[in-house]
Order: C-alpha cells, then sequence, then structure tokens
C-alpha cells in the first residue's frame, strides 16, 4: 500500500509495539481507553519527533492490518508533529475511506462524511506531491456523491 510496508511490518512485533503504544498515549493522551503520564516517554527517552515517526509506521501497519479507526487515531498523532508529510496524508485519507466503506452499510450520512475527509486527506497528499493511484480518488468521490 505505501513506500513503508517493509519497515512498518518492524512494528508489529510485541517487543516493539509495547513501549512504542505506552509512548503514544503518554503523548497523544487517551488511545484505547487507557490513561499515562507524560512521564513514560521521558523514560523511555523517546523525543516527540520519534514519537510521531513511530505513530506513522505504527499507522501503516494498523491499515495494513484492516484496523483503519486505530490507524486513524495513530497517523492524527502524527501529522500533528509532522504536517507536511505527504504519505500522512495518503494513509490518513485511506484509513477514512475505508473506516466509510464499513460505514456506508449502516450509516451512509456518516460515510460520506468519511468520504470527504478521505478526499481532503487525497488532495493534500496530492499537493505534496504523493503519488496516489487515481483510482483511489476517484472511487472515494464516487461512493460519496
Amino acid at each position: 500500500m505505501n513506500k513503508s510496508s517493509t519497515a512498518s511490518s518492524a512494528w508489529l512485533s510485541p517487543t516493539t509495539l509495547v513501549p512504542v503504544i505506552l509512548a503514544l498515549i503518554s503523548l497523544g493522551g487517551t488511545i484505547g481507553g487507557g490513561m499515562l503520564n507524560r512521564k513514560t516517554a521521558a523514560e523511555l527517552e523517546l523525543s516527540k519527533e520519534e514519537l510521531a515517526i513511530m505513530a506513522r509506521d505504527l499507522g501503516f501497519a494498523m491499515n495494513e492490518d484492516k484496523q483503519y479507526k486505530r490507524a486513524q487515531t495513530l497517523l492524527e498523532i502524527a501529522l500533528r508533529q509532522n504536517p507536511k508529510d505527504g504519505s500522512i496524508y495518503y494513509s490518513l485519507g485511506y484509513s477514512f475511506k475505508m473506516i466509510g466503506q464499513q460505514e456506508a452499510q449502516t450509516n451512509r450520512l456518516k460515510a460520506k462524511s468519511y468520504f470527504e475527509d478521505a478526499l481532503k486527506n487525497f488532495q493534500q497528499a496530492l499537493k505534496l506531491e504523493v503519488d496516489i493511484p487515481a483510482e483511489f480518488v476517484q472511487c472515494t468521490w464516487e461512493v460519496c456523491c
């Protein structure tokens, strides 16, 4: 799905995921309902930039694992730290598109909102010169409108 596929699969190891998730929770507040203090990131000696990179890579991995809402949360954390990374916009757009497809079965209005968010993120990725397959943008637009 993206250039970081092989790099992001390295994050799927439980020994890597646990400290990363703890650090992300401490940086971003609550993820999955748990709350830890900000001291965790300092204990792990990770900078905000390192945490943003981990959030991005873990978000990529969550998309590949079809955990789109988790990917959305992680990618939004990464985007706050690095708003000029087009690959994050692309992957976030993909998350929104897939969540929208899931929502389309039960709530078309909510699905349309997700598709609109997907389109905005794909457009931002294009502005930042990220290669996006045309069928992603086109099928998002056709489904939502």
